[in-house]
């Protein structure tokens, strides 16, 4: 399975909108679109540990 241009532009959001509100202190969103999918996965997984 791989990542749609959909949900990698979610992530993207996602991303900005955390380091905006200090989750994550730095924007990884302009590196998802050179990111692996697994990258990415493991990217978010990251937010959701710290946003519980």
């Amino acid at each position: 399975m791989t990542l749609t241009s959909t949900a990698k532009q979610d992530l993207k959001d996602l991303l900005k909108e955390t380091h905006k509100r200090g989750i994550m202190k730095i924007d990884y969103s302009d590196r998802v679109g050179s990111m692996s999918d697994s990258e990415a996965l493991g990217l978010l997984i990251a937010v959701v540990r710290r946003t519980l």
